[in-house]
């Protein structure tokens, strides 16, 4: 009996996932579900404290603080003054953060998929 093209496929597809998903294979180091989360709300709610990231995220402001901390050192959100009241440090995306929550939407590399059509 001829193979399908559901057949076919199926069988085809794990060698097209891993290639077109070669990114992660090789290490890129992605956002972690629980950044992303923190991210795509701070990108939803705009700047937030700490405080105020702790409350709406149920967690403990240090946890938060932490979250942030690391969020901040891959350059994915920044600290800044809160401009009507100078005692208030706000959190906010960067625009690598943006970027970042940009490509962590994409199913595809379209570069590798470009590259994987061409081939």
């Amino acid at each position: 009996q001829q193979p399908t093209i559901v057949d076919r496929l199926a069988e085809l597809y794990p060698a097209v996932y891993r290639r077109l998903h070669a990114r992660r294979e090789r290490g890129a180091r992605a956002p972690s579900p629980e950044a992303l989360a923190v991210m795509t709300h701070m990108e939803a709610a705009g700047p937030l404290t700490v405080s105020e990231a702790a409350r709406h995220f149920g967690r403990a402001q240090s946890a938060t603080s932490e979250l942030v901390n690391r969020l901040q050192a891959r350059a994915w959100v920044s600290r800044m003054r809160d401009p009507q009241d100078k005692r208030r440090v706000l959190v906010w995306l960067t625009e690598t953060g943006f970027a970042e929550l940009k490509r962590s939407r994409e199913v595809l590399d379209r570069g590798l998929l470009v590259r994987t059509l061409q081939s």
